[in-house]
């Protein structure tokens, strides 16, 4: 027993000594060092929530500080100031410093295979799995850049706020400020799309307050449905938040089996994500409960038609027509028949759509009759025919 506690206690000794000293060397500016370090205690202790943090932000430092190197820095410029103005410059000496130290990292090759978006996303993830209520490790995250392309980063950083504001919904307004940049940086780009869709950052207060009520009652299922219908109706072509909605309509239904809207829009994620084989088992599951929905019949037409089962996905668009005859459900047998080659069908159709939704139908685009803003419908995922609901 004793020899146990010696260990352990020489254990925890080793762990502290090597995460002091990355630490020390990360308040230095010697990132690369700190990251040796924090990876020593990481291969005693994988379990370390904090190394990884903590290597995540000397990854990111390092980053910033390779973002500045210049190759073609003039290392007689401290000399040359000197000279001019009399006195030594302390920054311009440290920037030499600097220049000289990454000079010789490159040269040696010592940063070259260092992927450091991956890097740092990796630890920063880790980290949270770890320890999924720390805040500071989420807020690092949201403010993560992981590409240069500053859409895809927006994106990036909306999901984590997201991923935290269901673990931390009382903290709604730091995340908002958290990610402003990235909010502003949607709602520009979605008002310049041709069928100007709106980017609602206002859905963030609704998603903060369902994770609220689940907190609070975590086994009602309509909170998990709504919070997952706010989730798509963000109008966001982003995977990991919509496999962060699946995973809420998932909820909904281990916690009543007869949710046939659950089982809807769960086929809706399955389809979105290509699972297009389990999403028509969601959408058989909400016509054996609400076999008079006209929309279930109509989603799973569409899931079939993307299989390539058009005599099925056919006679689901008729069964919708028959249960509701809306320009929407026309529209998608008439995408159907111009497959099959039934254009005279497919014209009809059109025609039918037109006289229920005219507005729908704004332009000819010499390709096809019509044009279709499926936004007009009441479809919540654009470019897309199956319906939420």
């Amino acid at each position: 027993m004793i020899t146990i506690q010696l260990n352990k206690m020489r254990f925890k000794e080793k762990l502290k000594s090597y995460f002091d000293e990355g630490v020390s060397s990360f308040l230095k500016r010697d990132y690369l060092n700190a990251i040796k370090q924090f990876t020593v205690c990481l291969q005693i202790n994988p379990e370390d929530s904090l190394s990884y943090f903590k290597r995540a932000k000397a990854y990111k430092l390092l980053k910033s500080e390779l973002d500045l190197y210049k190759p073609d820095f003039d290392f007689d410029a401290p000399q040359k100031i000197k000279e001019v103005f009399g006195i030594r410059v302390p920054e311009v000496y440290l920037k030499l410093e600097r220049h000289l130290y990454y000079s010789e990292l490159l040269e040696k090759g010592f940063l070259n295979e260092i992927d450091f978006e991956v890097e740092i996303e990796k630890d920063i993830n880790r980290a949270i799995d770890l320890s999924k209520r720390n805040f500071e490790y989420h807020l690092f995250k949201m403010q993560f850049s992981p590409s240069k392309n500053a859409h895809l980063n927006s994106h990036f950083q909306l999901t984590s706020a997201i991923e935290c504001l269901e673990i931390f919904p009382e903290k709604l307004n730091e995340i908002k400020k958290a990610i402003e940049g990235a909010l502003s940086i949607l709602e520009f780009t979605y008002r310049k799309t041709e069928f100007d869709i709106p980017f609602r950052a206002n859905v963030l207060d609704e998603i903060g307050h369902f994770s609220s009520l689940i907190s609070r009652e975590p086994n009602d299922p309509n909170h998990y449905f709504n919070r997952g219908l706010r989730k798509i109706r963000l109008n966001l072509h982003d995977k990991k938040l919509h496999e962060n909605a699946l995973l809420d309509f998932q909820k909904v239904i281990s916690l009543f089996s007869k949710h046939d809207k659950g089982y809807n829009n769960l086929g809706v994620e399955m389809a979105y994500l290509g699972f297009l084989s389990k999403s028509i088992l969601s959408f058989n599951s909400a016509i054996e409960i609400s076999p008079e929905h006209p929309v279930y019949y109509n989603n799973r037409g569409v899931a079939l038609c993307n299989l390539g089962q058009y005599e099925l996905s056919s006679n689901d668009f008729s069964l919708a027509i028959e249960l509701t005859p809306r320009a929407d459900f026309y529209l998608n047998r008439a995408e159907l028949r111009k497959v099959c080659g039934d254009f005279k069908g497919a014209e009809n159709d059109y025609e039918e759509a037109k006289k229920i939704q005219p507005e729908m139908f704004f332009r000819n685009d010499g390709y096809n009759k019509f044009y279709w803003d499926p936004m007009l419908s009441g479809n919540q995922l654009p470019n897309n025919y199956i319906i939420v609901d």
